[in-house]
């Protein structure tokens, strides 16, 4: 389209997103498909063998079976690749003009349906799942189990919140997903960057740390809680779409972004060494929920 004023071409609204995403590296499309290729090779490396420790003659336990396998990390280790392949090939999607457009006409039919009411409720719901307000719900759910005589479970608690704010935030500025046009918020976004929703991701978070909670209670309370968290999760997601300032496609990722940092907490914990470690300094191993 040619300006008939100063005769220079006009860019569309999706040319204009294309231009904005130039500074995303060529071989980020390639990443996904490097990590999958490490994951069929872990995985092919990685079969069931066992860990056979140098054992002095003297020792009583020689020729006992081993206390733990060779790798027990390495199916969670080959989850989170995975995981973060699909973040990254999700953020790759987001930048094609096809699904920009998409989401354009997605927004359109929601802007015509918006009410006063609506608007002030997924305001407050939005509220709730602030980065700031996750950390402080962390926090208090840390503080509480470490009371209770739970400290693995509260170190658990943090680095949940802490591991999902910081994949999220690698995600956000790594793709740099520009916001849906002005003309669709409603609120004045966080940051410049829409892929993947950190109030989404955030809230996803929050289903962890409700299960940490809950770990022990009774069954009945434990179903409703964890009910209760996913449809707090989906309300969020809901909310961000409503108030403009998301791309369906951000607020799915974001459970991806939560998967990963869970999945790369688990790596860790079923390293013998470090679950060792933590169990020694921090208390016993945090008990799992009773079979409903």
């Amino acid at each position: 389209m040619i300006d008939e004023r100063s005769g220079k071409a006009i860019r569309s609204p999706a040319e204009n997103r294309s231009a904005l995403r130039h500074s995303i590296p060529a071989s980020l499309t390639v990443v996904p498909a490097i990590q999958v290729i490490a994951v069929a090779a872990l995985l092919a490396t990685g079969r069931r063998r066992t860990w056979h420790p140098t054992v002095h003659p003297t020792q009583p336990n020689q020729g006992k079976s081993p206390m733990f396998p060779a790798r027990p990390w390495i199916q969670p280790f080959a989850a989170a690749l995975l995981a973060f392949a699909a973040l990254l090939a999700a953020g790759t999607l987001a930048s094609t003009t096809a699904v920009t457009e998409a989401g354009l006409r997605f927004h359109d039919r929601i802007a015509l349906h918006r009410a006063g009411w609506a608007t002030a409720l997924a305001e407050f719901v939005t509220d709730c799942a602030q980065p700031v307000v996750g950390i402080v719900v962390a926090i208090g759910i840390a503080a509480w189990l470490t009371w209770r005589g739970r400290r693995v479970d509260a170190a658990w608690a943090l680095a949940v919140m802490a591991s999902t704010l910081v994949v999220s935030t690698i995600a956000k500025y790594s793709i740099r997903e520009p916001r849906p046009p002005q003309r669709f918020w409603l609120i004045p976004p966080d940051t410049v960057w829409s892929f993947p929703s950190g109030h989404t991701a955030v809230a996803a978070a929050m289903i962890g740390l409700v299960v940490l909670l809950t770990a022990r209670a009774h069954v009945i309370v434990r179903r409703l809680a964890r009910t209760t968290s996913v449809l707090f999760a989906l309300a969020v997601a809901a909310s961000r779409l409503y108030l403009g300032v998301h791309f369906p496609l951000d607020v799915a990722a974001s459970i991806l972004a939560a998967s990963t940092a869970l999945l790369a907490l688990w790596t860790m914990w079923s390293i013998p060494p470090v679950r060792h470690w933590v169990n020694v300094r921090l208390g016993p191993t945090p008990q799992a929920a009773s079979p409903d």
